[in-house]
């Protein structure tokens, strides 16, 4: 059930914080291990703690990753913080208007990441490393909020994930402009499959004091953060006027910025959007365009708090939230795959048909059989039934949950659905 209210945003690294999830009220709830311990992200922020504080301890902060025996810049304070998210999986209809034709076009996303929670700087933060998508986390208990013998802050989810469907249904823009080509009509969204998983991400807050302000007035403070999933997590930092005093512009040479989410990532961070699958053309730009887009809306931390403001989940009864296994994941992937062969099968057949020439000819590679020449009306008939089966396999592989819902909600319990436009 949704509830209509607004919990306030939780402040970091502050111990009111450590309220736990593990209450019952996520059944479906998993989380991704700490695999870093405290000293060894210590050891990895150093240097950047180091360069906001005048070069304090600098060489020993270069090689505190690598070498155990060295004095290294220490945070004033650091917090291993699970960080709550959605991943979305699902499948999108809606009408766009893509250089002045007006097609339903369809989507695809796969392993989509929406912050579950309002917090400053990690709500809009690129967290979510493609090396996790095909990785199955942990069903979320009590013991893991004990990490390295540390207690874990737990940030408790505010958002829902459906709060985005809502904000499109609602809108009253006639259309939103992703690109000057391509504008798509809110009110049209449609699902036609939709699958959020909640997790817990790991991550540990630390802040660093700067050099001394010029009226000896004392320190300011910066808050730096580093993924803890793995051993090799990125570096990230509220973007502060200190790292402009590095010379020579090597900061800017180095570091990637997002000026919109006011943040500086010390290493190749990865979009929070994925993409499957795309029926406009050419796909490589549309999906760029839409990537681009969408984390531009997740770099702002306005626009989150307004998904926070629409209400939050009570439980996760709602049988499209599904709890993030490999055996999910994988019954997904079957269907959004035979989704997009059925699309693709569909657009072949329709260039044959349109083809005049009744001698023409085509070369078919079949599984288990040699390349070969064959007429296109033939081709063509082969296809056809090569399309049934997969329509077929399309209605077996729809999860029956999603089924059960749309009865639920008084739709169709079937609909066939591919990538075309």
């Amino acid at each position: 059930m949704l509830r209509r209210a607004r919990r306030p945003p939780p402040r970091l690294l502050h111990r009111s914080l450590s309220s736990s999830p593990y209450d019952g009220t996520f059944n479906k709830l998993r989380a991704f291990p700490f695999r870093m311990s405290p000293e060894q992200a210590q050891r990895e922020m150093a240097k950047w703690g180091s360069i906001i504080n005048d070069g304090e301890k600098f060489i020993g902060s270069l090689l505190a990753p690598f070498v155990p025996f060295v004095d290294y810049q220490r945070p004033l304070r650091i917090t291993p913080v699970y960080f709550p998210a959605w991943l979305v999986n699902a499948f999108i209809k809606a009408e766009v208007k893509h250089h002045d034709v007006k097609p339903t076009a369809s989507i695809i996303f796969r392993n989509t990441f929406i912050p579950g929670a309002a917090v400053p700087l990690l709500s809009n933060a690129p967290l979510w490393p493609r090396d996790l998508d095909n990785r199955e986390p942990e069903p979320f208990s009590e013991d893991m909020m004990t990490q390295y013998g540390q207690e874990v802050q737990c940030i408790p989810f505010n958002i829902s994930p459906f709060s985005i469907l809502d904000i499109a249904k609602t809108s009253e823009d006639p259309s939103w402009s992703i690109t000057d080509g391509l504008k798509v009509t809110p009110q049209s969204i449609e699902p036609r499959l939709l699958s959020v998983s909640p997790i817990l991400f790991p991550v540990y807050l630390a802040q660093y004091k700067t050099r001394e302000r010029e009226d000896g007035s004392g320190h300011d403070l910066v808050t730096m953060f580093i993924q803890a999933h793995s051993s090799d997590g990125i570096v990230m930092s509220e973007l502060s006027e200190e790292f402009e005093r590095i010379p020579g512009g090597v900061f800017e040479k180095l570091v990637s910025q997002s000026p919109a989410a006011g943040i500086a990532m010390f290493g190749d961070t990865t979009s929070r959007v994925g993409i499957g699958g795309l029926s406009l053309r050419p796909i490589n730009e549309a999906r760029d365009a839409i990537c681009s887009w969408l984390d531009e809306y997740l770099d702002s931390y306005s626009d989150i708090q307004k998904l926070s403001s629409m209400g939050y989940l009570e439980t996760d009864d709602d049988p499209r939230i599904r709890e993030l296994t490999l055996e999910e994941q994988e019954g997904l992937t079957k269907y959004f795959e035979i989704t997009a062969e059925i699309a693709m099968v569909r657009r072949i057949i329709r260039s044959m048909e349109e083809t005049q020439n009744a001698k023409a000819v085509v070369l078919t590679i079949s599984k288990g059989q040699l390349p070969h020449l064959e007429a296109a009306d033939k081709a063509a008939t082969t296809l056809k039934t090569k399309l049934k089966e997969l329509e077929e396999a399309q209605k077996k592989a729809l999860p029956e949950w999603w089924t059960e819902w749309r009865r639920s909600q008084g739709l169709e319990s079937e609909v066939q659905d591919d990538l075309e436009e």
